[in-house]
């Protein structure tokens, strides 16, 4: 068969076999005259060729090479209005915090961003005190240099201890027992607690 444009022979029919498996339109043209109408559409018109949605088959341009869904398919869905149980105040839970939470294996969140550090505070606190509670009540003799409990340092890994005088002073002020150990603590305080001026123990 003759192409319409240039007038070479050329085999339509094989070539509209492969447009049908890239979802394209049948092409009208040879091979050749195909991809310089491509290469003349993304240069005036800054588009690709039409093709088919990979979702519902609809026939749509792309902005880019990568895109394979249609407008309608790949509209986000509006975020989901939620009230936080804490505050009471409303947050939103969007589609990507909902698959973040699905490939986690987490349950929805039931309190808003500001609230779940507090959250997360109050129940660190609320554990250390029952535990605190238990070791005291197994004390014979106070013994306020006594281990409380050990920890690995967050930032360094180094294991170090807290003392019972430590703990009873921290839970009666309200406050959690540390993550970091001594020396990472005296190191964030001269670095007025800016953790990129910390460095890391490897």
């Amino acid at each position: 068969m003759e192409c319409p444009d240039c007038t070479v022979d050329c085999n339509l029919a094989a070539l509209a076999a492969a447009y049908e498996k890239l979802r394209w339109p049948p092409p009208t043209s040879c091979k050749n005259c195909e991809q310089k109408k491509r290469r003349e559409l993304r240069k005036v018109e800054g588009r690709e060729r039409p093709r088919g949605c990979d979702k519902c088959g609809d026939l749509f341009t792309p902005a880019t090479r990568e895109q394979s869904l249609c407008g309608a398919c790949s509209e986000v869905p509006p975020p989901l209005k939620m009230i936080c149980t804490t505050c009471g105040g409303a947050y939103e839970y969007n589609s990507s915090q909902v698959k973040s939470f699905a490939n986690l294996h987490l349950d929805p969140p039931t309190t808003c961003k500001a609230c779940r550090p507090n959250n997360f505070i109050n129940k660190q606190i609320a554990q250390a005190r029952e535990k605190f509670a238990a070791f005291k009540a197994q004390q014979t003799v106070w013994n306020c240099l006594a281990v409380f409990e050990r920890r690995y340092c967050i930032l360094c890994g180094d294991l170090f201890v807290v003392t019972a005088q430590e703990a009873q002073f921290l839970l009666d002020h309200g406050w959690c027992l540390p993550f970091r150990c001594p020396g990472c603590r005296a190191e964030c305080r001269n670095a007025q607690s800016e953790p990129s001026a910390i460095k890391v123990k490897t």
